[in-house]
């Protein structure tokens, strides 16, 4: 029985029960013990730390917000909103080439998204800035950041710089295609409103860069870039088995876009006067002091197109795997995706053993982009050789309306013995 244990312990070295998304680096150590492995991987998450599902929905399908919704959503938000999302898309293959080498290739589309505002934002878009009327609006911190990419490489691990053959280091190399991106940052950005809407004033220092252009087609790949994974596992022995400890780190790199890119800047304060302007997004055709809309966002914006470089979101994990029974072992992880607005991640889980060819997992935890998330999951194995695995990683954003995530996972694995 332990050796089934510790065949599913592997597996789920895989798709480990604490993360929204399985990576390739976790693959390598299930070919400690093996000839190689192939596996596939979807999987995507939404999460936010104040809105609600049915704020998302009606956001995203065009619906009505009526007052009372308006006012619930900002009574959640309190000080500042963060949303991120993920969608991943990846297939690894690896092999076992002796007993002190491993060799692996990979292919991987991710996809980002996040932001984060203030409630005065939030509350600026609701209702106008006549809602700050005397007032001024502090919306200082806000940013957008949304990028896609594939990256396609391979790598080795071996035991040679361990202490023990219980241990493997790797490291990983990947050439990246990027196809988008989008990245706003606000480090100043406030908006003061004169009594009855007779004047605004606004500080802004802004920065925006996008690939999407001006004119014409997209031309894709958008940008090119390098990025690698460092990693590093070892087993340990406890009474009831055999543990694992696995640290590493993941998309280490950039990627330069191409030369139909656009950065937009903004360091300016600017007063207007002697119009009435009660909501900044419904200007129209208004004019200040005799300049459109149009000629006043030429003027506040500094455009330049050409290339520039950004550094992928490259994510810390560290994970512990520890069998306290021959049929149910415990996982914890601690995870941080760098220039993405994440926080700190801890998710710790229950794996148990139901049946021979059946586990079924349950995870709890708290950060990232939310406050709070549990997980469900179950992993089907046949001949111990194919493993199918399917997980709720939200499992409250398929039950209720007012959840503030909502995930799913979706693997196959094929075990070369």
């Amino acid at each position: 029985m332990k050796k089934y244990i510790f065949g599913f312990l592997l597996f789920s070295s895989l798709f480990s029960n604490a993360q929204l998304f399985d990576y390739l680096p976790d693959t390598a150590s299930i070919a400690r013990p093996l000839k190689g492995f192939a596996n596939f991987d979807l999987g995507y998450f939404v999460q936010t730390n104040s809105l609600d599902k049915g704020f998302l929905e009606t956001m995203i399908e065009g619906g009505y917000l009526d007052d009372n919704f308006k006012k619930t959503t900002l009574a959640a938000v309190e000080h500042r909103m963060r949303l991120g999302a993920m969608v991943n898309i990846s297939y690894n293959r690896g092999a076992k080439i002796n007993d002190k080498f491993g060799a692996f290739i990979a292919v991987q589309n991710k996809t980002f998204f996040n932001t984060t505002l203030s409630s005065d934002l939030l509350r600026l878009i609701f209702y106008g800035n006549k809602a700050f009327d005397g007032r001024t609006a502090n919306m200082n911190g806000f940013s957008i950041n949304a990028m896609n990419y594939l990256k396609a490489g391979g790598g080795v691990y071996t035991s040679l710089l361990t202490k023990n053959k219980e241990g493997r280091f790797g490291i990983g190399a990947y050439y990246v295609l990027g196809y988008h991106h989008t990245s706003f940052t606000a480090k100043t950005f406030e908006l003061t409103t004169g009594d009855n809407g007779f004047y605004i004033d606004m500080k802004a220092d802004m920065d925006l860069k996008t690939t999407i252009p001006d004119s014409g087609a997209f031309k894709l790949p958008a940008g090119k870039g390098f990025c690698a994974d460092l990693f590093y596992e070892t087993f340990f022995t406890v009474d009831k088995g055999k543990g694992m400890f696995q640290i590493g780190v993941y998309d280490i790199g950039t990627i330069k876009w191409g030369d139909n890119s656009t950065t937009y800047k903004v360091d300016t304060t600017f007063h207007y006067q002697g119009v009435e302007v009660e909501n900044i997004f419904k200007i129209g055709s208004s004019s200040f002091n005799g300049a459109s809309s149009d000629s006043l966002i030429n003027k506040i914006f500094d455009k330049k197109s050409g290339s520039y470089s950004t550094i992928l979101p490259a994510e810390l994990r560290a994970s512990v795997y520890l069998p306290i029974h021959s049929k149910v072992y415990l996982s914890t992880t601690v995870r941080y995706f760098y220039n993405s607005n994440f926080k700190t991640q801890f998710i710790a889980g229950v794996n148990y053993k139901a049946l021979k060819w059946l586990m079924v997992d349950a995870g709890a935890g708290f950060g990232g982009y939310g406050s709070s998330t549990v997980s469900l999951g179950v992993t089907a194995s046949i001949k111990q050789k194919t493993f199918f695995r399917i997980r709720a990683t939200n499992l409250e954003g398929y039950f209720a309306k007012t959840a503030q995530a909502q995930g799913a996972t979706f693997s196959i694995a094929r075990l070369i013995r």
